[in-house]
């Protein structure tokens, strides 16, 4: 019998709704959240749910699920009515990685839903898919034909080249429910090219950071994560007025990251935040979002539930700060080894 998520996901809800201040980051009915969860099961390999959460504005969680490609090979396991076209993509693109010649990734690559569900929405309203290297290139013009995007195909591949280096694709994002329906382009930085290198390639495909170059600056003196550029690609091929990056912090194992999150760097960096305007008082619940702990579900026996943080993100558009997010992943283990007790306690 698979863990059963959705029932991690309501233990780590109800568990964070305890903490003073927590209903500023969760909104007022996170029963919701929940409730839409179950759409997204698949019945198979236990799967990853997310909660995306801004630090201003609205409070509210949005929904996130990362799926095993593996899943997709045999058929679609998204029955639901409002999931059930992306998981028929899903299929397609896995079956298309055979027939060219990577159905080696399938192992290791995952494909990922999200929700608004902060606006009472269920239902794929954007599907991104991890795809880089050599694959990136030989399954683009697919996997845009597939969303009826083949003639943003040679604008797309002009900003692959343009910033090929430093800049290596890593996911491509089909944002399915904004009417513009932008291609999200994600970047991981090479490491040789660090932040300065993840400048001089935006402004290279047309794009002034302005203060975000130096808001950028002041957190790569905290040294507490690594970048990930993300861009917006527009139907006629330009770029949207909107940039990100994400922030992954370079503290891998969650026991390293409960001690970075309560710790002097990673403060400065939420009071930063908050001068910018990124962020208000709600960034002060952060650190106890995250903790590992045992959960016993009646079905399938015991197991290490934690959550984790994914990323960041930092936004701007033309100049202007954006609220910031942070992406929790909500994972468990079994609890049957000494290795497990020392990695997430």
């Amino acid at each position: 019998m698979l863990f059963d998520n959705g029932a991690a996901c309501r233990y780590w809800l109800d568990r964070l709704a305890e903490e003073e201040g927590a209903d500023r980051l969760l909104g007022e009915d996170v029963s919701t959240v929940v409730d839409m969860a179950r759409i997204y099961e698949t019945g198979l390999s236990p799967l990853d749910f997310g909660a995306e959460i801004q630090l201003a504005g609205k409070s509210g969680i949005d929904l996130s699920v990362q799926y095993a490609l593996s899943d997709f090979v045999l058929w679609n396991p998204l029955q639901h009515p409002l999931v059930a076209s992306a998981g028929d993509f899903l299929q397609s693109y896995t079956r298309q990685l055979t027939e060219k010649g990577f159905a080696h990734l399938i192992a290791d690559k995952y494909a990922y839903l999200e929700a608004d569900t902060s606006k009472g929405e269920a239902g794929a309203v954007a599907i991104f898919l991890n795809l880089s290297g050599a694959a990136a290139q030989e399954m683009l013009p697919f996997i845009l034909q597939e969303q009826q995007q083949s003639e943003r195909l040679t604008a797309v591949q002009d900003i692959l080249q343009s910033v090929i280096a430093e800049l290596a694709p890593w996911y491509f994002g089909f944002m399915l429910s904004r009417e513009e329906l932008p291609l999200r382009l994600s970047f991981y930085v090479r490491e040789e090219a660090g932040l300065s290198g993840m400048l001089s390639a935006l402004r290279r495909l047309g794009i002034e950071p302005g203060a975000g170059a130096e808001q950028l600056t002041a957190v790569d003196e905290l040294q507490l994560f690594t970048y990930m550029l993300d861009v917006d690609v527009r139907p006629d091929g330009s770029l949207g007025d909107t940039w990100g990056v994400e922030l992954v912090p370079q503290a891998v194992l969650p026991v390293q990251q409960q001690r970075m999150l309560r710790g002097e760097s990673f403060a400065g960096f939420t009071e930063l935040l908050v001068r910018w305007g990124m962020a208000d008082d709600r960034s002060d619940v952060l650190p106890r979002c995250f903790w590992s702990g045992d959960y016993r579900d009646a079905s399938s026996g015991a197991y290490v539930m934690y959550s984790y943080l994914s990323h960041m993100k930092l936004r701007w558009q033309e100049g202007n700060p954006y609220p910031a997010k942070v992406y929790i992943q909500l994972r468990n283990i079994p609890k049957q080894t000494t290795i497990n007790e020392s990695l997430y306690r």
